[in-house]
């Protein structure tokens, strides 16, 4: 590295820093501006798809045998794990089942699909489902 006399640096504060700098780094160019710009769009909106499932729950393992599902409407649910955690996502699923089924009060959800956008949040959507006893026949 090039070690600079005294009157190098003192060239420098009499030009202004800031003037040498933007020369030096080439800031103000309008392709390094847009090219930011259009990195931070397509990093905010990125949502990666996880996982699909057929029907999951955090309350109930199985259907008894008298036992049916009815469909009571849609879900989107939005999980964020704490930021504070050491792994932020280990858990994040059962997470974001447990609060989709108690914000919606179903005991199931089908057709599950979740994601994971760039902020680390986790979004499930499905059909709410609640058990309903098959009635009998005598």
């Amino acid at each position: 590295m090039k070690r600079r006399s005294r009157r190098s640096w003192r060239r420098l504060a009499d030009a202004g820093f800031q003037t040498y700098l933007l020369r030096r780094l080439d800031i103000m160019n309008p392709k390094l501006i847009a090219i930011g710009c259009l990195t931070a769009l397509l990093g905010c909106g990125f949502q990666g798809k996880l996982l699909d499932a057929s029907a999951v729950s955090m309350t109930h393992s199985s259907l008894e045998p008298d036992e049916t599902l009815k469909e009571t409407g849609e879900i989107a649910e939005e999980f964020c794990p704490s930021p504070l955690a050491v792994d932020r996502y280990t858990g994040a699923l059962d997470g974001a089942i447990a609060q989709a089924q108690k914000k919606s009060g179903a005991d199931f959800i089908t057709n599950a699909s979740f994601f994971r956008n760039a902020n680390g949040c986790i979004h499930v959507t499905g059909t709410a489902n609640k058990i309903e006893k098959r009635a009998t026949v005598p």
